[in-house]
């Protein structure tokens, strides 16, 4: 014990698993797997919570749908377009509703 050396870091990254090996694009497009789009997941529960709390939120999922269709148009892997369309068109009803609401209150207060 005395005078051994460890040559153990706790720090070090982890040994490569010698049985894993990288596959390449194709072997991955041929294997079924699909990468989900999670912006588009992100801005359809962002219109979710606009519609049933807050529908400002539609702002906000308005934004993240269109970022989320730009990454699925950029990475033609991806799905979850029919989300991110879904979540644009929620957040526009939100605010398209919002605003019919505001007008008929202040038509109902200037009346």
């Amino acid at each position: 014990m005395g005078g051994q050396v460890s040559n153990y870091n706790p720090y070090a990254p982890p040994a490569a698993d010698p049985e894993v090996k990288p596959i390449s694009r194709a072997e991955w497009r041929s294997s079924g797997t699909e990468l989900e789009c999670k912006e588009a997941k992100h801005a359809l529960i962002w219109a979710l919570i606009g519609l049933n709390c807050l529908p400002i939120l539609g702002v906000v999922a308005i934004v993240k749908a269109q970022q989320a269709k730009r990454i699925i148009r950029e990475n033609p892997d991806m799905t979850g377009e029919s989300m991110a369309t879904g979540a644009l068109v929620l957040g526009i009803l939100e605010l398209v509703g919002t605003a019919i609401v505001v007008l008929l209150v202040v038509f109902a207060m200037a009346s």
